[in-house]
């Protein structure tokens, strides 16, 4: 879970991550998307949900518009201290992976690399939009 309303939903061999129910919902449904900026949604009617974790953070952005255009998901994994937002396109596009984005003023910056390796440098990106 990424806060207390998002959950990772599994169906035959699929991964949907992130899905949504409502705030402080006991029970279906779920919407899950891959792209914040697209209209295209899967619902999941579920049961009982899980509660919440605590220490769950309330407000950790999920996805994120960096400055270059690219969205960046978070994927909830780590290589290697890499990641844990996934750039889309995936590799080969210009980004592969940033880290959580720093909270500033005047705008919120992320470090991004081109390639998930250890030895893949990381530029400062601003971020435009970020998804909470």
């Amino acid at each position: 879970m990424a806060g207390n309303s998002s959950y990772r939903c599994f169906a035959g061999n699929g991964i949907y991550d992130p899905c949504f129910a409502r705030v402080g919902a006991t029970s279906g449904p779920l919407l899950c998307t891959s792209n914040p900026a697209g209209p295209q949604v899967v619902q999941f009617d579920v049961g009982i949900l899980p509660g919440p974790l605590s220490g769950a953070p309330e407000n950790r952005p999920w996805a994120m518009r960096i400055s270059n255009g690219q969205i960046c998901v978070l994927i909830n994994a780590a290589w290697g201290g890499l990641g844990p937002f996934q750039c889309q396109p995936a590799p080969p596009g210009p980004l592969a992976d940033c880290h959580v984005p720093e909270q500033a003023v005047p705008w919120w910056t992320a470090a991004c690399q081109d390639q998930t390796s250890d030895s893949s440098p990381f530029t400062t990106y601003e971020v435009d939009t970020a998804w909470l």
